[in-house]
């Protein structure tokens, strides 16, 4: 059985010798003065542009095959879902430093903490009820407290420091601050020194109750923060009320964990954090 290129080759050869076939039969025979006398010959096209004869109609057929569907709208296919929108975006005016600096704000610390395993390889894990989906964080991969464990409160002063009073997370040391106007929105970025956050959810029982092991067995996984440095980004914008400031909730908070035994270390999510202005008339804006 030929294959299929054979076979198209096979068909176009016999479509050029059956027009080399009709073109002989309608030239004349030779005359006396060996001219070639040819009879006249009347084209008729048909409705679809053919000539008429079965080879014309054979290649319109297969020229109509390959042209594009007229059907086809230039923006796209008819019926074709809409595009989806992109989310609408909004810029900020750049807010300077010089507005934040000498204000006062409290600090809501909403600590997770880092997992110091796999939390995949947890037999059991925290609950997380569907209809209260929203308190789990998806970037912190934990359950989103709903209450702030610790409050504090941070002032911003000249020359891009800050200084956060002593607490139980906090150490009151210095810290550094600055803005970042970065794709229309004003970043504010802060460091400030804590003295470590630790949580430890255990469970009453294991596989080892199940299959006859010790009674008393639990299975237990454990977040913390280690001492040192936590970086907080969240953005900030002007407030409802002309002349203030306002910063967006729940902003991401960073510590520097370290892995391995090079002790290689990386910035990883471990809480968010939310700022009110402590004092209105420090947080005004001068326009």
């Amino acid at each position: 059985m030929r294959s299929r290129p054979e076979s198209l080759a096979a068909l176009l050869i016999f479509i050029a010798v059956a027009r080399s076939i009709q073109a002989f039969a309608l030239t004349g025979s030779a005359g006396p003065a060996g001219r070639q006398h040819t009879r006249p010959r009347s084209t008729v096209l048909s409705a679809d542009g053919s000539d008429g004869s079965l080879f014309g109609g054979l290649f319109n057929s297969l020229s109509s095959a390959f042209e594009a569907d007229k059907t086809l709208k230039p923006d796209g296919l008819e019926g074709r879902q809409p595009k989806a929108k992109a989310k609408p975006s909004y810029t900020s005016a750049q807010i300077p430093a010089a507005n934040l600096e000498g204000t006062s704000w409290e600090v809501q610390w909403f600590l997770t903490g880092v997992a110091e395993r796999d939390f995949s390889s947890d037999l059991y894990g925290s609950r997380i009820d569907i209809s209260n989906a929203k308190v789990f964080d998806q970037t912190l991969m934990a359950m989103l407290p709903d209450e702030p464990q610790v409050r504090s409160v941070i002032k911003f002063k000249e020359g891009g420091k800050c200084a956060c009073e002593v607490g139980d997370f906090t150490t009151g040391q210095d810290g550094e601050w600055k803005i970042v106007y970065e794709g229309g929105k004003n970043r504010l970025r802060f460091s400030v020194s804590n003295l470590g956050f630790r949580k430890v959810t255990s469970t009453q029982g294991s596989l080892q109750n199940v299959f006859g092991g010790v009674d008393n067995s639990e299975t237990k996984s454990t977040r913390s923060i280690p001492e040192g440095k936590v970086y907080c980004d969240l953005e900030v914008t002007f407030g409802g009320d002309v002349g203030t400031l306002s910063m967006l909730a729940k902003g991401l908070v960073r510590a520097e964990v370290e892995f391995g035994l090079l002790k290689a270390g990386r910035l990883l999510p471990c809480g968010r954090v939310d700022l009110t202005c402590y004092d209105e008339n420090e947080c005004a804006v001068e326009l």
